[in-house]
């Protein structure tokens, strides 16, 4: 429980509300006093026998909202709304799969991974019908017609109800058919989601509210899709079936309110991960919260209520937030039943109001806030416009130029890094932004670096250097290296006539036939060794701090055979047996490096400044390359790689890291980097930190890898 003195202030951080603008949602810790928790759960643990998803026009459940800083934050980051009339009491008992629809199920079985929705849409499977006579009362006892019934009677899935009454109510939901007159609108909208919770719900499989993460773009850009051809906006319109049929024990049915395919496609692969969360479950995340906790969630967002798989309910407040529109006639009107509707430009039993549209049209502007969710959030202005920005500007050090020809080999440390380097101001794309309109992709073979989401690892403190080798090291292998390299997998590969290129594994693999000759780039490694990791923080000396000149890890001289002696070193049980010049024969090395986000110790949060950007390997040109020699003082040292300025190389970043993210990078690469222009491979990836925030929080670990696979082959057969 929460007492004054540690109530959240009445207003959202930059971090929360990078957290919202990223994901869609945000936990806000702490919101609700226990002096207003303790009254509502008065009201709501006395009455647990009714059903468990219910209005609940009590002043001391709405006080939660009303009469806490709740109602201050919303305020600051959307602006002024109308204040809910009505809260909806969200009771999950043990054993039973959701507060809205029930159901009981066995807690030794795990269950079908909960289905997640937009709210305001005409949902769940029709009533029984005639042919093409409309719709009889959403409560109906009529036995429910089957997906060939419907079919049957003259519908089409897809487009079920066009013909329909829009006063007709869902029959799940309560949602209207449409939500305008002419048939245009079939999904209502509000601006937020907003609830607390009021008992322990740290522990997952206790019925958590659950979300599909950073789906809320997707979403606004799955509408904007459906406004741009014209058609209906929500279910019936383009790319979205009104109906869709169900799977498992009642796939003879079909139900409306499913997000389409076409939608769920186009969403993040964001996943959750931990003990107590079933595998099958991983795309959705729990919202784990504790007496007194809020949160704050986008209409756009899909969401579920999930099983509760524990011994206690679980107990949750909702409320359906809207910006106030100062041109709307109905704002305050009880009709409505603020807080709980989801289309809120009718009355809450489906009855249309009278709006004078020449003033005023209520589902022209609903459409257009479902096509620009973020316009209706003042406080969130400047966030929004940093998190869409596809470019951004920063100062890197590079170089200098003269040290292109010069003979001598430049030794930077501490002392010498200004001296020999300058400081340019370059263009520096996000890559989040471009990935998530999916208007670039990037992969580790091609391009030299890729993103890794939803890492977890059990380290609590990430200077404990023992902890790091025995369990850090470990934990990447398991859950990167091995899985996208197909480590311990290695077979040759069976030619077929083909080229083919897969870009989401680790390094892709190719068949490539040309004229008479046969390349095969294998698909695995065959093994990996670390070779040492770093934790870097602000202040925190040459070595250990924020990377300040533009570098690549290493570079391979085959003479000095560097690469060659830790693999012997590393793994002398397989590789001691064999001579330098035989591992050079027998064996490629990549260099990678593993590069990831702490912000203190194990935080799921992310960094705002010192971002670490990258060079895109395809536009390096390698005689811009420079060996110079790393002095970091004490016997630390080594030769590795600085390019010196060329106005082709197009840097990335990837806008607010978040600890579960690591950005993998290719630092060197003995393979082949082309083949007769038909396969190009990366081979180097410089990077550096550059400035773009006040904020100083971030610190970081990286671990570099390095990656043996079989040297490969160029066959000479007849021609293909």
């Amino acid at each position: 429980m929460v007492e004054e003195h540690d109530v959240h202030p009445p207003y959202l951080s930059n971090e929360e509300k990078h957290l919202l603008f990223r994901d869609g949602y945000v936990v806000i810790k702490n919101c609700i006093p226990k002096r207003l928790t303790n009254p509502a759960k008065e009201v709501i643990y006395g009455n647990l026998d009714n059903k468990g998803f219910a209005n609940n026009n009590d002043p001391r459940t709405l006080a939660l909202y009303n009469d806490s800083n709740l109602l201050k934050i919303v305020e600051e980051a959307m602006g002024r709304h109308t204040k809910p009339i009505t809260s909806f009491v969200a009771v999950t008992k043990p054993g039973i799969v959701d507060a809205v629809v029930g159901g009981k199920f066995n807690k030794s079985e795990i269950l079908p991974c909960p289905v997640c929705h937009v709210d305001g849409g005409w949902a769940g499977i029709p009533p029984q019908i005639e042919p093409q006579e409309g719709y009889p009362p959403t409560r109906t006892k009529t036995p429910l017609p089957t997906a060939a019934e419907i079919i049957a009677a003259g519908h089409e899935l897809e487009t079920y109800g066009k013909d329909g009454p829009p006063t007709s109510m869902g029959p799940a939901g309560g949602a209207p058919l449409f939500q305008d007159p002419g048939k245009t609108l079939a999904i209502g909208s509000f601006t937020a989601f907003v609830g607390v919770c009021l008992n322990d719900q740290t522990k997952p499989g206790k019925g958590q509210f659950a979300v599909r993460r950073g789906a809320h773009e997707a979403v606004e850009a799955f509408f904007r899709m459906q406004r741009d051809a014209g058609g209906v906006m929500g279910g019936g319109g383009p790319k979205w079936p009104r109906l869709k049929v169900l799977k498992g024990p009642s796939s003879k049915y079909a139900s409306a309110g499913l997000m389409p395919d076409a939608m769920k496609e186009t969403y993040p692969k964001t996943t959750f991960q931990t003990d107590g969360w079933p595998s099958s479950w991983e795309q959705i995340t729990p919202l784990l919260m504790e007496e007194g906790d809020a949160f704050i969630a986008l209409h756009s967002l899909p969401h579920t209520a999930t099983p509760n798989m524990s011994d206690d309910p679980r107990v949750n407040v909702y409320w359906r937030v809207r910006r106030w529109r100062s041109e709307n006639p109905h704002e305050g009107n009880r009709k409505i039943a603020w807080g709980v509707s989801d289309h809120p430009d009718r009355a809450m039993n489906g009855q249309f109001l009278e709006y004078n549209l020449d003033e005023y049209n209520p589902y022209e502007y609903s459409k257009e806030k479902l096509c620009d969710h973020w316009s209706e959030w003042d406080g969130m202005q400047d966030i929004v416009a940093e998190g869409r920005a596809n470019i951004t500007t920063g100062e890197v050090r590079y170089l200098n130029s003269i040290w292109k020809d010069a003979e001598e080999t430049p030794v930077v440390n501490g002392a010498s890094r200004h001296k020999y380097t300058t400081k340019l101001k370059v263009p520096i794309k996000n890559a989040r932004s471009l990935v998530n309109k999916q208007d670039l992709t990037f992969d580790l073979e091609t391009k030299g670096h890729t993103l890794v989401d939803n890492f977890y690892s059990e380290i609590k403190d990430y200077r404990n250097n023992k902890d790091v080798r025995k369990i850090f090291y470990e934990e990447v292998a398991d859950q990167i290296i091995k899985p996208l390299t197909n480590c311990g997998k290695y077979t040759y590969i069976t030619i077929n006539n083909m080229i083919s290129s897969n870009n989401q594994t680790f390094f892709s693999y190719n068949i490539i036939h040309y004229d008479s000759c046969i390349y095969i780039v294998y698909k695995s490694t065959v093994d990996w060794f670390v070779m040492e990791h770093l934790v870097r923080k602000a202040g925190a000396g040459f070595n250990e701090a924020f990377s300040a000149y533009v570098h690549s890890d290493f570079h391979f001289n085959p003479k000095r055979h560097f690469g060659y002696n830790m693999l012997k070193r590393n793994l002398p049980e397989k590789y001691g047996q064999y001579t330098i010049q035989e591992l050079h024969e027998k064996f490629d090395l990549a260099y990678v490096n593993i590069w990831k986000p702490i912000v203190g110790k194990n935080s799921d949060g992310q960094i705002y400044g010192n971002h670490l950007c990258i060079i895109d390997s395809r536009t390096i040109d390698e005689s811009d390359l420079v060996k110079y020699q790393y002095d970091g003082g004490n016997g630390r040292g080594g030769i590795a790689l600085m390019p010196v300025f060329n106005p082709k190389q197009e840097w990335f970043y990837y806008h607010n890291m978040r600890s579960s993210e690591v950005l993998v990078t290719k630092q060197h690469d003995t393979r082949k980097t082309k083949f007769r222009n038909l396969y190009n491979r990366s081979k180097y990836c410089p990077h550096t930190s550059f400035y773009n925030s006040k904020s100083t929080n971030r610190e970081s670990i990286e671990v570099r890898y390095g990656c043996v696979f079989p040297k490969e082959k160029e066959i000479v057969t007849s021609k293909l």
